[in-house]
Formats: C-alpha cells, sequence, structure tokens
C-alpha cells in the first residue's frame, strides 16, 4: 500500500481528497478574519538550520522558518530544499511520550523522518498500526517557543493540524 504522502496517493483521488481535507496547497480565496489570523500558530524552526535544532510553536508570522514542503514521506524545511544539508522534521531515535522533535538532516531511509498525514493528524511512519501509534503534538498551551513533540495518538486537539500553503498549523488556532 502506498504511502499517503507518496507521490502515487497524491496524485489520486483519496490522495487528493485528503490533502484537499487538511487545506494544502488550496490558495485561500479571502484572508482570515484578523481576530483569527491574529492568532494561528504553526511550526516554526527557529533563525538556525542545525541538527537538533527544536521544532517549537510559534505565532504564524509568513516566516521562512515557518514553511515546509512534504515529499516522500519528509517534512522538510522549505528554505534549505536544494542545499547540500536539506533539514527534516525529525522525531529521534526514541518513542516515548513527550520526546521532543527537532530537525536533523535529511536522510532518504531514516524512519525518525517519515511521516504520515491522516485524519489531520500527523503520524511517526513507523508506528502506523502498532499499538502505540505515535503522532506530532502540540501540547497543551499555544505560546511562542512552546516545544513540539511526539505522543500517543489518540483524538485530541493538540494532534490536529492543517496543512495550508507551506505552513502546518495548529488546527484550533484557525
Amino acid at each position: 500500500m502506498a504511502s499517503l504522502l507518496s507521490p502515487r496517493c497524491l496524485g489520486s483521488v483519496t490522495g487528493a481528497a485528503l490533502l484537499l481535507a487538511l487545506g494544502a496547497g488550496v490558495p485561500s480565496s479571502a484572508a482570515a478574519p484578523a481576530s483569527r489570523a491574529a492568532h494561528e500558530v504553526c511550526l516554526d524552526v527557529g533563525n538556525t538550520r542545525n541538527n537538533g535544532d527544536q521544532v517549537r510553536l510559534w505565532k504564524c508570522a509568513g516566516h521562512k522558518n515557518q514553511r515546509f514542503v512534504i515529499t516522500n514521506g519528509q517534512i522538510k524545511v522549505e528554505d534549505t530544499i536544494g542545499d547540500a544539508k536539506e533539514m527534516c522534521l525529525d522525531a529521534g531515535n526514541t518513542r516515548n511520550n513527550g520526546d521532543r522533535t527537532k530537525i536533523w538532516e535529511c536522510g532518504g531511509t531514516n524512519t525518525n523522518q517519515k511521516w504520515i498525514v491522516r485524519n489531520a493528524q500527523i503520524v511517526l511512519a513507523d508506528t502506523m498500526g502498532k499499538s502505540r501509534e505515535m503522532c506530532l503534538d502540540a501540547g497543551n498551551t499555544r505560546n511562542n517557543g512552546d516545544q513540539v513533540r511526539i505522543w500517543q495518538c489518540v483524538n485530541h486537539t493538540n494532534q490536529k493540524w492543517v496543512i495550508q500553503q507551506g505552513y502546518i498549523k495548529v488546527a484550533d488556532t484557525i
């Protein structure tokens, strides 16, 4: 079965519907009301691009450190694509609740960097179908600088994301 992020699936009706439902790459025809847009929270990698730099939450501001591209199951920091050292969202080597995510140089077969988008959750691919699937988790607060982590997948707002024009936003802030 193809990964939902694989080119084969993305070209299918199911894959397109999944990304459309999440808002991936769909230009909005009107800006969000100022009161809502002012509170949107995005994944953010800060200003440096070094192995181990923490992934955090930050108010969406349209900055390059908040833009990502999902390709072949990897979530890449957009401004590193084409560089000698492309950087990817990385879960680390363990699969424990609360493990912090970081960026790390992309490795094509690195299972720490393979993700699947499913029902607005971003799931670590090597945990799919196991008794403890692990999801990208925003935690309980939405403050600038809050660390993004992995946590056992549950149907909770901390694990719901909207992918929109390269930004990965916490769904309950939109």
